[in-house]
Parts: structure tokens; C-alpha cells; sequence
């Protein structure tokens, strides 16, 4: 397998490998790269005061749901010292951090559901945290990490200096080592075929392309694994023009029906630290393998029981109400997405619950098994129930789901994604190029100062793939360069609206936001309001098709717009400007960005 994992990864990989060939130790070289944050979201935070308030969290949540203290970590569990500094917590004499008891916790609930495990896989391994911990708690274990060659660099530098005793190699065959290496790249060729007694995936599948996603299912299926735990993302949002995320993380619908599911928990209470608002929605599975067609059927027959009284609760009778045919079958093309719109207007406790006497576990687990189409149909309305998106909007899983349905009503509500037409190239410089090869391309020219070269070439990728969130991102960033932080600001919020879960989204947001408040000091009074009044907004967007940005109306205007979330206006009097100017291309991309806030009602957050 080749490594192009995206525009954002290639970044992430140019900066780490600078990081690398930088001169200096490998524990600076180690902790600079850590603090990026490109790993894990718990190595992002800078403040070390809130990491102690998660560590004590974290400490107190082992006590409660496992009976376990600190003081009975084992001693090769304790943080490396070398781990930057504002991450390092010191209790009761021990040195911790918030991402090594997160692991502890994963490694205690495999205690629970595990025998005894000799030989582990763990991929995207990022830096080594887990196998680090999995190795402390079972000292016999053996563990090959895979993953993109520069985090193996950064693992490799984290278990040397953290694990002196320990055997680490870069070789499949090195029997005696207690750590092997193996790049993405190696993967077909070193293991395929080979035993596991537990395959370990954490928050990566959900992000990968589905490429990658059906190579590592289809290895960890091919029956020489036999336990799989896996923590990842789930119901990420969907808006229009976005669509395309279905072509990433399909990873819940590829588990088969060949494990005997263990453990099943959505939003797992290690991630429901209250102290954090913006963590991913995740499942959590250990499922163990099973071989013998007596225990497969077994397994089917309670899956189909499990299901039954599931087409007796009243939001399934609804949905299904005309749909039952005169055999006891149902005709799913008629069935109905009424029951969803009618949550809108009513107070009442819908929500995904966990473990397999839940409403979603026996739809999933009833259709993992049979593959019918009345689940997968129920499975659709079910998250819209759940989700209570606003129009315009769903979940990833909806639109994965109703690709492997008939057209019927269900696909009428949710035209406006499933008609959504994007280009899978542009021309430029005379060349054919992918819209990967093009963000590429533009990239190259932002890294060597060519800024409107690279503006000139991601507006085109915006204008011809318009949910590409990436691409705003960079356009912020040049903005940045160039000291337009009005702009800036603009095309960060941008980004948010259409990838709102990214955390680095939102800091690039508040970090352009805040260059424009230090530049225009007047500012300040206004964005306590935080709201944008209508004379504002319609003032702001007057102004700017005056072309007169200067005018203070149209600062204060558009600030207070983009901080409530809502620069539609904006867009719209860009897109107006640009096609004055003969700015076609750029006209294109802002007409279709602002037609995203147009067709969805976009709800107004709370910038802090």
C-alpha cells in the first residue's frame, strides 16, 4: 500500500519530518513533534493546569468504573520524563498524563474481555502510547505497530528511550523482539497470514479513506486474528456539499458477521470527561472470532431474536405503516421518514444508548448478520431519530446506509446530498491533475512563498469541489500571510461549518479572529454582543459590494457575522465582487460556499 493519506496528513508529514531532521536530541525531537498534536487530541492542550484537572479525571474515573488505583499501576507504566513538560502530571510521587491512563483504561477493559493475549497488532499505532502500556500490563507481549513511516520514527524514538530493555525492530522476522515496526507500505507483504491474538485500532479506521479502511478490515477478517478491539468515530456530521465523507471511515458496516461481539459501548464513558466538549462521537467493539458454522448460526438466531421486538416500538410501527405486504414482508421503498420530522417539534429522551440490549446494537447486529434491507432501512431513520440534525444536515452512517437501499422515500429526504455533483479533476498549467494533485501542487507553492500562485490554484479546487474543507483551510492561512484577517476569519469559519469536528478548525478560526481584534482595538465592545443584528449585516453586505471595506459598518458587520457562525452574506458579496472584477473562478468558489449556508438553516454556537 502506498501512503497518500490527504492533503492534511501530507502536511502533517512534511512538519514532522523537518522535526526530524532538525539537530537536535531525540527526546526535544520527540516531545516538539508530540506537542503538534497531530497524534492525539490530548496531547493538543498546552494549559498544564487543565491537564491536571484531566489527569484527576482520569484518576478518578479508573477508581469508579474499574476499582483501580494509581498506586497499583505497574512501574513500567509510568510517563517517560521526557514527555513535554506540559503534559507531564505528577500524583502521589508517579509521573502521568492524561493520554497514557486513557490507555490504561483500553488495556483494563481488555483484561475483562480477553484471555490471555501473547502476540498483538496495533494499527496507526501514532507514537507508541498504547503498545507502551499494553507492554507494561502484560510483559510477555509481543507487538507489531503499523502505521505511516514517519510516526513509526516518533514510536521508535518514544519506546527507546521509555522501554530501555526492550527489543525493537524493524524486521517481521525478528523473533525476539518485543517491538516491531512495520510501515504501511510493508503491510500486504509482512502480514498478511500471520496470527493475532488481537487485532487494536484506535480513532483511525473512522478517518481513513476507504481504501485503507477495506485493506485493514479485510486483513483483520482473513481468520488469523482472534479478538478485535476498535474505538472509533461515529455519526460524524454531514452538511451539504460534504457528502463526500462517505468515502471515508465506512469501518462499522465492514465488521462481519464472523465475530461474537463482546463489548459494545457508543460514547464511551472514558471520553465523557466533562471537561472536554468537543470529542468525536465514537463505538468502542471487542468482538472475538469465531470459526465453527454451529457457533455462526447460533450467533445469527440470537441476532434475529434480538431484533423482533424492535418492529414492535412505536417509531418502527410509524416508519413502517403502509409498507407491510400481504406475505408479512415490507416493502422498505415506501417506507417513511415522517416519524424523524416529527422529533423536531416534541421534548423527549431519544438517544443512542449502549451494550446489546440497545435499539441500535440490535438493528446493527441484525443486519451484520443477514444483510436485510428492512435494518439497514431502520438503521437510517433510527440515527435521524437520534441525531435530531437540523435540515440540511445528517450523519456520515445515514448516507453509507442509504447507498445500500432501493430508491424509495427514504432517498427523497435526503436529495439534496444525494444529488450533489462535484468534479473528480481540474485543468491547470496545461495538465489533467486530481484534486488531490492540485492541493498538492498548491501546497508546494505555499511552501515556497508562492501565495498567489497557491491562492489562485486552491480557489480553483474550491470552485470545483466545493465541500473540500481543506481547501478553505489553506485559503485562511494565505489570507493570514497576507495580513487579510478579515478574510481570514471568514474562510476559517468556512471550514468549521463544513468540518466541524476538527479541533485545529476551530483554533485557526479563534487565532484569525483575534489578529482582526488586535487590529482593529475598536472592536472590542462589539464582540461581547456576539449576535448580529439584521441593520449590521445588511449594512456590511452594502458596503462590500461598495467595495468600501474600509468602512467601519462593514468591519463591525461582517466580525460580528462570521463570530455567530453565519457568513453567508459575505460570500455572497465576494462572489458578486469577484464576477465584477472578471474574478470568474474565484466568483465560482464563493456563489458555491455561500450556497451551502443557504440551503442549510445553520444553527448559531457560542464562539467560546
Amino acid at each position: 500500500m502506498d501512503n497518500n493519506y490527504g492533503s492534511v496528513w501530507s502536511n502533517a508529514i512534511r512538519a514532522i519530518n523537518d522535526i526530524l531532521k532538525k539537530d537536535i536530541s531525540d527526546e526535544y525531537r520527540f516531545g516538539e513533534i508530540l506537542s503538534t498534536g497531530f497524534f492525539t487530541q490530548l496531547t493538543s492542550y498546552k494549559d498544564p493546569e487543565f491537564n491536571g484537572s484531566l489527569t484527576d479525571w482520569y484518576i478518578d474515573f479508573l477508581k469508579n468504573e474499574y476499582v483501580f488505583s494509581i498506586e497499583n499501576l505497574p512501574d513500567a507504566s509510568q510517563e517517560a520524563s521526557f514527555f513535554p513538560e506540559h503534559l507531564l502530571v505528577r500524583r502521589n510521587g508517579m509521573l502521568l498524563s492524561t493520554d497514557m491512563l486513557r490507555y490504561v483504561a483500553y488495556c483494563l477493559k481488555l483484561k475483562e474481555n480477553s484471555t490471555k493475549i501473547g502476540t498483538v497488532l496495533e494499527i496507526g499505532s501514532g507514537y507508541g502510547g498504547f503498545a507502551r502500556i499494553m507492554k507494561a500490563f502484560t510483559p510477555d507481549v509481543r507487538i507489531c505497530l503499523t502505521d505511516i513511516n514517519e510516526s513509526l520514527k516518533c514510536a521508535e524514538i518514544y519506546l527507546r528511550k521509555s522501554c530501555p530493555e526492550a527489543r525493537i525492530s524493524w524486521d517481521i522476522a525478528d523473533a525476539d523482539a518485543d517491538f516491531i515496526l512495520i510501515p504501511v507500505e510493508n503491510a500486504q507483504r509482512d502480514l498478511s497470514g500471520r496470527q493475532f491474538d488481537l487485532a487494536v485500532n484506535i480513532w483511525s479506521l473512522g478517518e481513513m479513506p476507504d481504501a485503507y479502511t477495506s485493506f485493514w478490515m479485510d486483513l483483520i477478517q482473513a481468520g488469523h486474528i482472534e479478538r478485535f478491539f476498535t474505538i472509533n468515530s461515529f455519526m460524524a456530521p454531514v452538511v451539504y456539499g460534504t457528502s463526500d465523507r462517505t468515502g471515508i471511515g465506512n469501518w462499522l458496516f465492514r465488521i462481519d458477521e464472523k465475530w461474537e461481539i463482546e463489548y459494545f459501548e457508543t460514547d464511551p464513558k472514558v471520553h465523557q470527561c466533562p471537561l472536554i466538549m468537543d470529542f468525536p462521537k465514537g463505538v468502542a467493539i471487542i468482538g472475538r472470532r469465531t470459526r465453527l458454522d454451529s457457533e455462526l448460526s447460533q450467533l445469527k438466531k440470537a441476532a434475529e431474536r434480538r431484533f423482533q421486538p424492535v418492529l414492535q416500538y412505536d417509531w418502527v410501527r410509524s416508519a413502517l405503516s403502509g409498507c407491510k405486504l400481504d406475505d408479512g414482508t415490507y416493502d422498505i421503498t415506501k417506507l417513511s421518514m415522517s416519524v424523524a420530522e416529527r422529533t423536531r417539534s416534541y421534548i423527549g429522551h431519544f438517544r443512542i444508548g449502549s451494550g446489546i440490549d440497545d435499539t441500535f446494537f440490535r438493528i446493527w447486529d441484525h443486519y451484520r448478520h443477514t444483510g436485510d434491507k428492512l435494518p439497514a432501512s431502520l438503521m437510517v431513520v433510527y440515527l435521524s431519530l437520534a441525531g435530531r440534525f437540523g435540515r440540511g444536515e445528517c450523519s456520515k452512517e445515514e448516507l453509507i446506509l442509504l447507498k445500500k437501499l432501493p430508491k424509495g422515500h427514504l432517498h427523497k429526504h435526503y436529495s439534496v446530498f444525494l444529488n450533489e455533483k462535484t468534479q473528480d479533476t481540474i485543468t491547470a498549467y496545461g495538465r489533467i491533475l486530481s484534486i488531490q494533485s492540485a492541493c498538492d501542487e498548491a501546497i508546494r507553492f505555499l511552501d515556497s512563498g508562492s501565495l498567489d500562485k497557491a491562492q489562485e490554484l486552491f480557489f480553483q479546487v474550491a470552485s470545483a469541489n466545493p465541500q473540500h474543507a481543506d481547501v478553505w483551510h489553506y485559503l485562511s492561512r494565505i489570507a493570514m500571510n497576507k495580513k487579510d484577517y478579515a478574510a481570514a476569519s471568514a474562510y476559517a469559519a468556512h471550514v468549521c461549518f463544513l468540518y466541524p469536528v476538527y479541533r485545529t478548525y476551530h483554533e485557526s478560526f479563534f487565532n484569525a479572529v483575534e489578529l482582526l481584534k488586535n487590529k482593529r482595538p475598536d472592536m472590542q465592545g462589539i464582540l461581547s454582543d456576539r449576535i448580529p443584528p439584521t441593520a449590521f449585516a445588511t449594512h456590511a453586505y452594502e458596503c462590500h459590494l461598495r467595495q468600501t471595506e474600509k468602512d467601519m459598518g462593514y468591519q463591525e458587520g461582517f466580525l460580528l457575522m462570521i463570530l455567530a457562525g453565519d457568513g453567508r452574506l459575505y460570500f455572497k458579496s465576494m462572489a458578486e465582487k469577484c464576477r465584477n472584477e472578471n474574478l470568474h473562478m474565484q466568483a465560482d468558489a464563493f456563489e458555491k460556499a455561500y450556497v451551502r449556508y443557504k440551503i442549510r438553516q445553520h444553527k448559531k454556537t457560542d464562539p467560546e
